[in-house]
């Protein structure tokens, strides 16, 4: 290409820029907006999954409490406050994510609302209520991995919008986002292992499976265990290493992800409300400077300043001499 027609497509660019009124350019930012909206919008799948899963919950605490009433003795009651209670706790995070979502005017993707819904169910319902945790230590590991997956993409969330707003005065490079990421899930998991352990020594609980591994006692009261650094230590390990998996992989993705197609993170993050209004700003100034045609209702809704000043400069059009009376 030769310089001329370089110098020609770069003075056609500035004129399609200076060409647009700001009532056009408004008209195009909010239909970018639109769209992303529609990107984070929640579904009718998605929807009905949560009354789906909300309605599970809620026969869960009934069937606890039915199952109290036909035995009734002080170990089922205490069985039956504790299903009681992790119902609550589940239908609580359930509608406190949805009024969350509300108040901070945060867009989520469905794919990642399906993944948090469905880790809450399985977690509190699953797990707890009907006690897969203690039928099966492939249920825990995978909660675990999922969880790094989940935080990861949260943390991914955070570092990418703050680094991508227009202004923000540090661009992170897609390693250091990534890095805070990692690091962001990793620091979750160990709060999550220290309260499993002040659970477990404040209300003698197993959440770190450390009773699984007790085979008796000797004569002094002291528990003889059949792994010989404890099957808590074990425990706690081994879903710290599954979380690293979890996180590690999703990090692994969205690195080259941010890489090769940056752009694809806009529409597939966790967003505020004004977040999502710059990047639909920012989308549009893109589009500009490609060069790309304005969306056919601004050129509707906003007229041409030019062609509208020209009409209004331009003389009336000549009326007749009237005929002269003889």
């Amino acid at each position: 290409m030769s310089e001329n027609d370089m110098n020609e497509n770069n003075r056609m660019e500035n004129d399609n820029k200076t060409a647009l009124t700001e009532e056009q350019k408004a008209l195009w930012v909010e239909e970018e907006y639109g769209q992303l909206r529609r990107g984070h919008k929640v579904n009718l799948v998605l929807w009905w999954i949560l009354v789906v899963m909300t309605a599970l919950v809620f026969f869960s605490g009934v069937a606890s409490v039915v199952m109290f009433l036909i035995d009734d003795s002080l170990a089922s009651l205490e069985t039956t406050l504790n299903q009681l209670l992790m119902s609550v706790l589940a239908l609580l995070c359930f509608f406190a994510f949805v009024i969350f979502r509300k108040r901070f005017k945060l867009h989520i993707p469905s794919y990642l609302l399906v993944v948090i819904y469905l880790f809450i169910f399985a977690h509190f319902i699953l797990g707890e209520v009907y006690r897969v945790y203690d039928s099966s230590i492939l249920f825990d590991k995978i909660l675990h991995t999922t969880g790094g997956v989940v935080i990861a993409c949260i943390g991914i969330s955070v570092a990418y919008v703050l680094s991508d707003s227009g202004s923000s005065r540090v661009r992170l490079s897609p390693f250091f986002v990534v890095l805070f990421a990692f690091c962001f899930a990793l620091a979750i998991e160990y709060v999550w292992e220290l309260f499993e352990y002040g659970v477990d020594r404040i209300i003698n609980a197993n959440m770190q499976r450390w009773k699984d591994s007790i085979i008796g006692y000797d004569e002094a009261g002291n528990a003889i265990t059949s792994v010989p650094w404890g099957s808590g230590l074990n425990d706690s390990m081994q879903d710290m290493i599954v979380n690293i998996i979890g996180a590690f992989s999703v990090c692994l993705i969205f690195y080259f992800v941010l890489s090769k197609k940056p752009e694809w993170m806009r529409s597939n993050l966790i967003v505020s409300d004004r977040t999502l209004h710059e990047i639909a700003v920012l989308n549009m100034e893109e589009k500009i400077a490609r060069g790309e045609p304005m969306p056919a209702f601004a050129q509707k809704q906003g007229q041409d300043p030019a062609g509208e000043a020209e009409e209004k400069d331009a003389p009336p059009p000549p009326t007749e001499n009237p005929p002269e009376n003889g």
